[in-house]
């Protein structure tokens, strides 16, 4: 039986090898100095067989924006692997059961490697993205923007406006994560990791900036040149478009897309609503390639999230939570709230609906109806119309949406 608890200091190195080695990627020289501070031993449970590490799970704090707008601490869990070798030993159930009793933020996210693993330890699929593909021969704006608001840059100048922008960004956007992480910026444009591959193309970066010189916005694209039939044949990947303004927005979008020699542009992980076809004269030259859920959120106080959000109608509900794994968040609630706040407390009423905690985590950043959850027959609906009345107060106007891989 393997041993899984958090780590020392001394372990550290040992839990870079085994993390990295469990994503089965080679571990490069300089790697464990490289990701040394960015581990905290307190929030990484690691599975050891004797003195072999086979399982890892770490998580660190951060800000989620949640409707309203409104920011709450969450537990951003990462780098959840097993080893080949003892998978489907129960590694991953006693990893998860450890990791969630010591979080102390009332809610937990991750990204999903594969869509059927979380849901069994109270993880719900709550933010969906897409993929865009653009054909830029046909992107033609109906109202082009003034030329000279986007302007290149370097990495390090990017590096000195982006965080700022982003920001702003998230504080507005729900399903967006604050990137607190350590040298976040740098590591992701100034000092890549160790043996870190460039996908194809060659990187350029953008802001845009107000009539005040404030910078609003911001690009990161790479263009892969081809040619095909002696004529230009080039594709842009659109790695990030972040903007806080709607000037910004159409700004960087008619600069990715208007680019000389470019015939396609890829967007990856993107918001599901895009307002990017609305600008175009053909708007059927952006289409959806992949939509996929992405992030997973986990409520572990449910009084806290609830009472900590805005709501689309005002009403009052009254949920009884199961929750299988932990038990976390069981319990029987009354949630009364509105546009302008709500409270949530325990109660001893008749419950309206019964819901999972997988399933209230999914509806609760409000881009999930708890309708689809009653069609697959997971909702007890103890008054009619509940499940109806349960989506006009969470669902919001705008996805929640996060774009920070971590």
């Amino acid at each position: 039986m393997a041993e899984v608890r958090t780590i020392t200091a001394a372990e550290v190195p040992a839990h870079i090898v085994a993390h990295i080695g469990g994503f089965y990627e080679v571990v490069r020289e300089g790697a464990v100095a490289y990701y040394t501070p960015l581990v905290q031993p307190d929030r990484t449970w690691d599975a050891f067989d004797g003195a072999d590490i086979v399982g890892t799970a770490d998580s660190f704090a951060t800000q989620l924006t949640v409707p309203g707008p409104v920011t709450l601490p969450v537990a951003a869990v990462s780098g959840v692997t097993v080893v080949a070798t003892h998978r489907r030993q129960g590694l991953l159930r006693q990893l998860m059961a450890a990791q969630l009793a010591s979080i102390t933020e009332p809610q937990a996210v991750l990204i999903a490697a594969e869509a059927p693993i979380y849901g069994r330890f109270g993880y719900g699929p709550a933010i969906e993205t897409v993929d865009l593909h653009i054909d830029a021969r046909r992107a033609g704006f109906v109202d082009p923007p003034a030329p000279g608001r986007v302007r290149r840059c370097t990495p390090a100048e990017l590096v000195a406006d982006a965080p700022a922008i982003h920001t702003r960004w998230c504080g507005g956007q729900a399903g967006e994560l604050a990137r607190r992480v350590p040298r976040w910026w740098d590591r992701h444009y100034l000092d890549r990791p160790p043996g870190w591959t460039p996908d194809p193309g060659t990187e350029f970066h953008v802001v845009t900036r107000d009539a005040g010189g404030v910078a609003d916005g911001y690009a990161t694209y790479r263009v892969l040149v081809a040619w095909a039939r002696r004529s230009p044949d080039c594709t842009v990947f659109v790695d990030e478009l972040v903007a806080t303004s709607d000037d910004a927005y159409r700004a960087l979008w008619h600069h990715c897309t208007t680019i000389d020699w470019v015939t396609r542009v890829e967007a990856g992980r993107r918001p599901v609503v895009e307002a990017l076809p609305s600008l175009l004269v053909d708007r059927r030259a952006v289409s959806q390639e992949t939509r996929a859920d992405f992030v997973w959120a986990r409520l572990l106080d449910v009084v806290t999230c609830l009472g900590a959000r805005r709501y689309r109608v005002a009403d009052r509900m009254v949920l009884e939570v199961t929750d299988d794994f932990g038990g976390y968040a069981a319990g029987r609630y009354v949630i009364e709230g509105g546009a302008d706040g709500a409270v949530c407390s325990p109660t001893s009423e008749a419950p309206n609906l019964t819901v999972t905690v997988a399933d209230l985590s999914a509806a609760y950043l409000g881009g999930t109806a708890l309708r689809l959850a009653a069609v697959a027959g997971r909702v007890g609906e103890h008054r009619p119309g509940a499940v109806a009345a349960f989506d006009r107060m969470f669902l919001t106007d705008v996805l929640p949406f996060c774009s920070t891989n971590f």
